[in-house]
């Protein structure tokens, strides 16, 4: 009897430790070897609340449900401009439902800003990202760049650089809903 006790010890002991590896260690040392273990991880987009051209403060976690464009711009950057332009064409011609571009002005004061509005005849709203906070936040290094940020509020994929109207499209139906 006695024998058993400590078979059955040991076993669970033994399992207890294989089930220890098998949750614990075994995936790190899979990712070390360059084997991709559990699911990726989606980062939550970074949440943040800026000023529009009517002073109106617009926070971006108030819009869960819906689906979110953040596109950062600077007038100095006609490219941006350009997309810009684009962009409002865009939104006005669709109206997609469930969908909001926030268009983000780079560390550029209001007049600026509504210099350009004016000229190029976008009625698109802009925020103002006059400290470059949101724009640190979400890494900057090149204009135009655009982020993808789905109704659950995760970031799903960053664009740098212009994007035709098609890729724009299907960046926006990636998203769901």
């Amino acid at each position: 009897m006695k024998k058993n006790l400590i078979i059955v010890s040991t076993s669970i002991f033994i399992l207890v430790l294989c089930v220890y590896f098998v949750f614990t260690l075994a995936p790190h040392f899979f990712q070390n070897i360059g084997f991709k273990v559990g699911l990726n991880k989606i980062p939550v987009a970074t949440d943040f609340v800026l000023e529009n051209q009517q002073n109106t403060k617009i926070k971006l976690s108030d819009l869960r449900g819906k689906n979110v464009v953040l596109f950062f711009w600077t007038s100095w950057n006609t490219v941006a401009v350009d997309q810009l332009g684009a962009l409002a064409d865009y939104y006005a011609s669709y109206s997609p439902k469930n969908l909001e571009i926030l268009a983000i002005n780079s560390q550029e004061d209001l007049d600026v800003v509504n210099k350009v509005l004016n000229d190029k005849n976008i009625t698109l709203d802009t925020l103002l990202d006059i400290e470059g906070i949101v724009g640190d936040a979400y890494s900057i290094s090149v204009l135009p760049m655009f982020v993808f940020i789905d109704g659950s509020g995760l970031k799903r994929e960053v664009i740098v650089g212009p994007l035709v109207l098609k890729d724009l499209e299907d960046k926006i139906k990636a998203l769901g809903r």
